[in-house]
């Protein structure tokens, strides 16, 4: 018996079918976005798994300053604040407020045994600063001689510069006899505030080589020594150099995390992954905008495309 649907029954069936069609987009989207964070993390566990074998610390900074992979920990100094609002690379990270706050990761022999003369070693973090410290230095990583007249640093990473020159700096030096390794810089105005940025840190105290990464670019290759490299026992610290007078002109001020330390030189392709990975939880997190995305993604680009 023929029997023909009215308007009514229709319209109850394109709607079943509408909400089915919802649920299967759903199910491939969920289906789509789980493959995606798994092929993400596959990818992050791939790429720090390829760097475990020089591995020497890292400080996660999630609601402390552990060392996560040996035991050299961190004590915090002054009030340092931890972000848990996720505007951070992973999980939490550190705030400094620009005047006395600082980790100091001790001076224990596991520790200094990596800045040996001869030795090989690079070291890495990501920073967001929220002000240009103009003509005055902001610290973000030193290693120093006691006294500042004549200071001997093993490592020395700052940052300075107006609107229009900022820029970090690392050293690795002896200013009583010269350079031992010359200073490397980032250029003027490659760094901006109120936003992420990810600087690595490489030296080679046999090739006599010193090199600065900024966000995945390689930036400055120097060499040379015209001085004696000794290693001093002074703490290494985080956020400040502790043979300067405390001054809020030479704290940094801003939020730091995620910093590590090799016991070699670590390649160029895998510093450009681990920024990559960083990159990607600010986008996923909505920490930074596509179009800041896609500009520094460019630039990444660009870099593979001039090597």
């Amino acid at each position: 018996m023929n029997k023909s649907f009215t308007l009514i029954e229709i319209l109850v069936v394109i709607v079943v079918i509408g909400v089915l069609s919802a649920f299967v987009l759903v199910g491939i989207s969920s289906i789509t976005n789980s493959a995606n964070i798994n092929k993400s993390k596959a990818f992050s566990d791939s790429v720090r798994n390829s760097l475990l074998i020089y591995l020497f610390s890292e400080l996660k900074l999630n609601n402390n300053a552990n060392d996560s992979w040996k035991s050299n920990n961190g004590t915090l100094y002054g009030s340092p604040l931890f972000d848990i609002e996720s505007n951070c690379i992973e999980n939490e990270c550190l705030i400094f407020d620009g005047n006395n706050d600082y980790i100091d990761l001790g001076n224990n022999p596991s520790l200094v045994s990596i800045f040996d003369n001869g030795n090989k070693f690079t070291y890495s973090l990501w920073f967001y600063p929220v002000e240009y410290p103009n003509t005055e230095w902001q610290w973000l990583v030193c290693k120093a001689f006691t006294s500042h007249i004549s200071p001997y640093y093993q490592i020395d990473l700052r940052i300075r510069g107006g609107s229009s020159d900022f820029r970090v700096v690392n050293c690795v030096w002896n200013e009583a006899v010269g350079n031992y390794l010359p200073s490397v810089s980032s250029g003027n105005g490659s760094i901006k505030i109120n936003t992420w940025n990810y600087v690595v840190a490489t030296v080679d105290l046999s090739a006599k080589e010193n090199r600065i990464y900024l966000n995945g670019v390689l930036k400055e290759l120097r060499s040379g020594t015209t001085g004696t490299y000794s290693n001093y026992n002074t703490p290494l610290t985080i956020g400040i150099d502790k043979n300067i007078p405390v001054s809020p002109t030479y704290a940094f001020n801003g939020k730091i995390d995620n910093f590590n330390l090799y016991s070699d030189v670590i390649p160029s392709s895998k510093i450009k992954e681990n920024y990559y990975l960083g990159l990607s939880k600010l986008f996923k997190d909505k920490n930074i905008i596509l179009g800041e995305f896609n500009q520094r993604l460019t630039e990444l680009k660009s870099d593979l495309v001039n090597q």
